[in-house]
């Protein structure tokens, strides 16, 4: 995998990690259950290529 230096803008954690949780929240608790962390996980392509194992 490339590394990503430039970690400004879309590429910053905190604000890749809150987009995710934006997308994922179904119930707009800004909270991730299980069940909507499954499904995205399942349905997200980007996420999914994150979790896989290599």
């Amino acid at each position: 995998r490339a590394q990503v230096k430039n970690r400004k803008g879309e590429n910053n954690p905190h604000s890749r990690a809150k987009a995710i949780i934006t997308k994922l929240d179904i119930n707009g608790d800004r909270k991730l259950n299980k069940e909507e962390f499954v499904n995205g996980c399942k349905n997200d392509e980007f996420i999914a290529k994150l979790l896989a194992s290599d």
